[in-house]
C-alpha cells in the first residue's frame, strides 16, 4: 500500500512538472499562427529599415487595422486609425500643395 502511494505521488509530481512545458508549447504555437503586431507603426519601435513613402505607409496601416481585435487592443487600433488619418492628410496636402 505504501509503495502504491509513493508511485502515485511520483506520477502526480512528474505530471505537474510537464504542465508548464505544455502551456509554453501552446503559447509558442499561438505565437506562430496569429498575425503579429507591427510595433514600428504602432509605437515607432523596431523600425530599423522601415522607411516608407506615404502611400506605402497608408497601405501598411490599413493592413494592420484589418487584423483587428485578433492582434490589437481597441486602444491600439485607435492609435493606428489616427496615424492612418494623419498619413491620408499628409498625402492630400502633398497633392494639393504640390510639395
Amino acid at each position: 500500500m505504501r509503495k502504491l502511494a509513493v508511485i502515485i505521488a511520483i506520477l502526480i509530481l512528474s505530471l505537474l512538472a510537464f504542465v508548464p512545458a505544455l502551456s509554453a508549447e501552446k503559447t509558442l504555437m499561438q505565437e506562430l499562427l496569429l498575425p503579429k503586431k507591427d510595433m514600428c507603426l504602432l509605437l515607432a519601435k523596431n523600425c530599423l529599415n522601415n522607411t516608407y513613402v506615404i502611400q506605402q505607409r497608408i497601405e501598411q496601416l490599413q493592413e494592420e487595422i484589418n487584423k483587428g481585435n485578433l492582434v490589437y487592443t481597441e486602444d491600439e487600433l485607435n492609435i493606428l486609425r489616427k496615424r492612418l488619418d494623419d498619413a491620408n492628410k499628409a498625402l492630400e496636402f502633398f497633392f494639393n500643395e504640390g510639395a
